[in-house]
């Protein structure tokens, strides 16, 4: 059994009328009540009634149909969760840092990436450089992107811009405000 088979099914239902699904599907009438035939012969039932002016479900086409259209429902959000991820409205994204771009850098990066890429679920592993090369050759990491941050990459907190070190030198940073 095929999806088309189910689709055409559907559409006849849905139209009342071989004809009219054919021409909804763009399929001749013939091709159309062909794949219906196979699918009521696979499954060892008459699904529709043709004795009348308007095609009907039969009772076991009817039961048949309330399970089909729950799987193509279901198949259709299945399409629609895999562009979603795609363009990045859901999906998750697994990181492995050192120690010091934990401590330092990554509070301003998740904010950014959290504001731009809200349904993206984000797991973050702190680790020892060493440790963060064996997870990229794991094949439990699905890869590893390297990337080269910049300075625009960051938003700093206020920071005083003078820092008295014990010798009494002085240490300007820029303004990066």
């Amino acid at each position: 059994m095929l999806l088309r088979h189910i689709r055409y099914l559907t559409a006849v239902v849905d139209n009342g009328s071989f004809t009219r699904a054919a021409q909804v599907l763009h399929v001749s009438q013939p091709a159309l009540s062909q794949q219906i035939k196979e699918l009521e012969d696979r499954l060892g039932a008459q699904l529709l009634d043709r004795s009348g002016r308007q095609v009907r479900p039969t009772d076991r086409g009817a039961v048949y149909l309330r399970y089909v259209r729950h799987i193509l429902e279901e198949l259709d959000e299945a399409a629609r969760a895999v562009r979603d991820v795609e363009d990045l409205s859901t999906g998750s994204l697994r990181l492995g840092v050192t120690p010091t771009v934990a401590s330092y850098l990554i509070g301003p990066l998740v904010q950014r990436f959290r504001s731009s890429y809200p349904g993206i679920s984000l797991s973050i592993r702190v680790a020892s450089q060493q440790e963060s090369a064996e997870m990229k050759r794991s094949p439990r990491s699905g890869g590893a992107i390297t990337a080269t941050l910049r300075r625009s990459d960051f938003v700093s907190p206020p920071v005083s811009t003078r820092c008295r070190y014990a010798g009494g030198a002085a240490l300007k940073l820029p303004d990066t405000r």
